[in-house]
Protein backbone atom coordinates (compact mmCIF):
# COMPACT_ATOMS: atom_id res chain seq x y z
CA UNK A 1 0.00 0.00 0.00
CA UNK A 2 1.55 3.49 -1.10
CA UNK A 3 1.37 7.06 -1.28
CA UNK A 4 3.50 8.35 -3.89
CA UNK A 5 4.14 11.19 -2.36
CA UNK A 6 4.08 10.38 1.38
CA UNK A 7 5.35 6.60 0.87
CA UNK A 8 2.19 5.16 2.57
CA UNK A 9 -1.25 3.69 1.23
CA UNK A 10 -3.94 5.96 3.06
CA UNK A 11 -7.57 4.67 4.34
CA UNK A 12 -10.24 4.58 1.98
CA UNK A 13 -12.58 7.26 3.53
CA UNK A 14 -9.28 9.21 2.88
CA UNK A 15 -10.10 9.47 -0.80
CA UNK A 16 -13.47 11.70 -0.33
CA UNK A 17 -12.49 13.57 1.96
CA UNK A 18 -9.11 14.48 0.37
CA UNK A 19 -11.31 14.94 -2.81
CA UNK A 20 -13.19 17.42 -1.26
CA UNK A 21 -10.50 19.29 0.30
CA UNK A 22 -8.72 19.17 -2.97
CA UNK A 23 -11.66 20.75 -4.74
CA UNK A 24 -11.93 23.32 -2.12
CA UNK A 25 -8.52 24.33 -2.31
CA UNK A 26 -8.02 25.14 -5.82
CA UNK A 27 -10.41 28.35 -5.34
CA UNK A 28 -11.84 28.21 -8.51
CA UNK A 29 -13.85 31.37 -9.16
CA UNK A 30 -17.76 31.46 -9.28
CA UNK A 31 -18.07 31.68 -13.20
CA UNK A 32 -15.72 29.23 -13.88
CA UNK A 33 -17.42 27.05 -11.56
CA UNK A 34 -20.77 27.41 -12.73
CA UNK A 35 -19.99 25.31 -16.00
CA UNK A 36 -20.85 21.99 -15.39
CA UNK A 37 -18.28 20.70 -17.97
CA UNK A 38 -15.71 21.97 -16.10
CA UNK A 39 -17.30 21.07 -12.86
CA UNK A 40 -16.99 17.27 -13.87
CA UNK A 41 -13.42 17.96 -14.98
CA UNK A 42 -12.59 19.35 -11.52
CA UNK A 43 -13.91 16.73 -9.91
CA UNK A 44 -12.04 13.82 -12.17
CA UNK A 45 -8.83 15.55 -11.88
CA UNK A 46 -9.49 15.62 -8.05
CA UNK A 47 -10.48 11.64 -8.76
CA UNK A 48 -7.14 11.01 -10.50
CA UNK A 49 -4.86 13.04 -7.94
CA UNK A 50 -6.57 10.59 -5.55
CA UNK A 51 -5.71 7.28 -7.19
CA UNK A 52 -1.93 7.80 -7.36
CA UNK A 53 -2.27 7.73 -3.57
CA UNK A 54 -3.85 4.51 -3.73
CA UNK A 55 -1.32 2.86 -6.96
CA UNK A 56 2.37 1.89 -6.56
CA UNK A 57 4.59 2.44 -9.41
CA UNK A 58 7.32 0.44 -9.70
CA UNK A 59 10.78 1.40 -7.96
CA UNK A 60 12.61 3.26 -10.44
CA UNK A 61 9.89 5.39 -11.11
CA UNK A 62 8.65 5.92 -7.77
CA UNK A 63 12.11 7.67 -7.53
CA UNK A 64 11.41 9.82 -10.69
CA UNK A 65 8.19 10.50 -9.45
CA UNK A 66 9.54 11.49 -5.78
CA UNK A 67 12.47 13.52 -7.40
CA UNK A 68 11.38 15.29 -10.98
CA UNK A 69 7.35 15.11 -10.05
CA UNK A 70 4.78 13.10 -11.67
CA UNK A 71 4.49 13.73 -15.39
CA UNK A 72 0.48 13.56 -15.89
CA UNK A 73 0.40 13.47 -19.86
CA UNK A 74 -3.00 14.51 -21.74
CA UNK A 75 -3.20 12.86 -25.80
CA UNK A 76 -6.33 14.28 -27.85
CA UNK A 77 -8.26 17.14 -27.17
CA UNK A 78 -8.01 18.79 -23.66
CA UNK A 79 -11.18 18.23 -21.45
CA UNK A 80 -9.70 20.09 -18.31
CA UNK A 81 -8.54 23.45 -19.71
CA UNK A 82 -6.43 25.50 -16.76
CA UNK A 83 -7.57 23.10 -14.19
CA UNK A 84 -4.58 20.67 -14.55
CA UNK A 85 -2.24 24.07 -14.34
CA UNK A 86 -4.20 25.53 -11.20
CA UNK A 87 -3.78 21.94 -9.58
CA UNK A 88 0.05 22.11 -10.54
CA UNK A 89 0.49 25.27 -9.01
CA UNK A 90 -1.19 24.14 -5.85
CA UNK A 91 0.91 21.18 -5.51
CA UNK A 92 4.22 22.74 -5.72
CA UNK A 93 3.32 25.43 -2.93
CA UNK A 94 3.10 22.21 -1.18
CA UNK A 95 6.36 20.98 -2.02
CA UNK A 96 5.11 18.54 -4.40
CA UNK A 97 5.29 18.25 -8.20
CA UNK A 98 2.98 17.91 -10.97
CA UNK A 99 4.52 18.42 -14.44
CA UNK A 100 1.48 18.66 -16.64
CA UNK A 101 2.36 17.77 -20.75
CA UNK A 102 -0.31 18.76 -23.08
CA UNK A 103 -0.88 17.46 -25.98
CA UNK A 104 1.90 15.11 -25.44
CA UNK A 105 2.56 12.93 -29.02
CA UNK A 106 3.18 9.21 -29.56
CA UNK A 107 6.50 9.28 -29.13
CA UNK A 108 6.53 10.63 -25.93
CA UNK A 109 4.35 8.55 -23.95
CA UNK A 110 6.67 5.99 -22.59
CA UNK A 111 7.61 8.93 -19.97
CA UNK A 112 4.30 9.56 -18.49
CA UNK A 113 3.46 8.31 -15.35
CA UNK A 114 -0.53 9.16 -16.28
CA UNK A 115 -1.69 9.55 -19.60
CA UNK A 116 -4.91 11.01 -19.85
CA UNK A 117 -6.52 9.86 -23.39
CA UNK A 118 -9.05 11.88 -24.43
CA UNK A 119 -13.03 11.00 -26.19
CA UNK A 120 -10.94 12.32 -28.88
CA UNK A 121 -8.65 9.42 -29.36
CA UNK A 122 -11.73 6.78 -29.61
CA UNK A 123 -10.06 6.10 -33.04
CA UNK A 124 -6.99 6.22 -31.85
CA UNK A 125 -6.90 3.96 -28.45
CA UNK A 126 -5.62 0.56 -29.28
CA UNK A 127 -2.10 2.25 -31.42
CA UNK A 128 -1.89 4.30 -27.60
CA UNK A 129 -2.11 1.17 -25.43
CA UNK A 130 0.10 -0.10 -27.54
CA UNK A 131 2.87 2.47 -27.33
CA UNK A 132 2.56 2.12 -23.30
CA UNK A 133 1.98 -1.41 -23.35
CA UNK A 134 4.11 -3.11 -20.50
CA UNK A 135 5.91 0.50 -19.38
CA UNK A 136 4.62 1.94 -16.05
CA UNK A 137 2.14 4.21 -17.24
CA UNK A 138 -1.42 5.04 -15.70
CA UNK A 139 -3.83 5.24 -18.62
CA UNK A 140 -7.18 7.00 -17.73
CA UNK A 141 -9.67 7.63 -19.87
CA UNK A 142 -13.65 8.96 -20.12
CA UNK A 143 -14.98 7.07 -22.61
CA UNK A 144 -17.15 3.62 -22.99
CA UNK A 145 -15.52 0.80 -23.64
CA UNK A 146 -12.64 1.88 -22.94
CA UNK A 147 -11.37 -0.02 -19.48
CA UNK A 148 -12.50 -3.10 -22.08
CA UNK A 149 -10.02 -2.17 -24.45
CA UNK A 150 -7.19 -2.21 -22.20
CA UNK A 151 -7.22 1.60 -20.27
CA UNK A 152 -6.43 1.22 -16.75
CA UNK A 153 -8.94 2.97 -15.13
CA UNK A 154 -12.17 4.53 -17.11
CA UNK A 155 -14.54 6.92 -16.03
CA UNK A 156 -18.25 6.39 -16.64
CA UNK A 157 -21.82 8.44 -14.90
CA UNK A 158 -24.33 6.71 -13.15
CA UNK A 159 -27.01 8.33 -12.15
CA UNK A 160 -25.09 11.82 -12.57
CA UNK A 161 -22.44 10.68 -10.73
CA UNK A 162 -18.39 9.99 -11.57
CA UNK A 163 -17.92 6.37 -10.87
CA UNK A 164 -14.99 5.03 -12.10
CA UNK A 165 -13.83 1.19 -13.48
CA UNK A 166 -10.51 -0.55 -13.49
CA UNK A 167 -9.22 -2.56 -15.48
CA UNK A 168 -6.61 -5.13 -13.56
CA UNK A 169 -4.75 -6.97 -15.98
CA UNK A 170 -4.08 -3.51 -17.62
CA UNK A 171 -2.22 -2.06 -14.74
CA UNK A 172 -0.85 -5.29 -13.44
CA UNK A 173 0.89 -5.39 -16.88
CA UNK A 174 2.03 -1.72 -16.53
CA UNK A 175 3.56 -2.81 -13.36
CA UNK A 176 1.17 -0.69 -11.27
CA UNK A 177 0.22 -2.28 -7.89
CA UNK A 178 -3.13 -1.25 -6.65
CA UNK A 179 -4.18 -1.04 -3.02
CA UNK A 180 -8.00 -3.38 -2.22
CA UNK A 181 -9.01 -0.27 -1.34
CA UNK A 182 -9.31 1.47 -4.19
CA UNK A 183 -10.61 -1.30 -5.87
CA UNK A 184 -13.44 -2.02 -3.66
CA UNK A 185 -14.39 1.68 -4.09
CA UNK A 186 -14.41 0.54 -8.38
CA UNK A 187 -16.54 -1.44 -10.83
CA UNK A 188 -13.66 -3.83 -11.87
CA UNK A 189 -14.09 -4.92 -15.68
CA UNK A 190 -12.39 -7.84 -17.50
CA UNK A 191 -10.78 -6.53 -21.29
CA UNK A 192 -9.59 -8.24 -24.13
CA UNK A 193 -6.05 -9.56 -24.31
CA UNK A 194 -3.82 -6.82 -25.80
CA UNK A 195 -1.53 -8.78 -29.07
Amino acid sequence: MFDTFSGKFPRANYFSIALLIFIHGLGLPNSFAASPDSREYVLKAGYIYNFTKFIRWPEEATREINNKGLNFCLVGEDPFGNILDKFAKKLKLKNRKLVVTKPVFIAEMRQCHILFVSRSEKSNVNQILLRVREYPVLVIGDTPGFAEKGVGINFFLQRNKIRFEINREALKRAGLVVSSELLNLAKIVTGRKMP
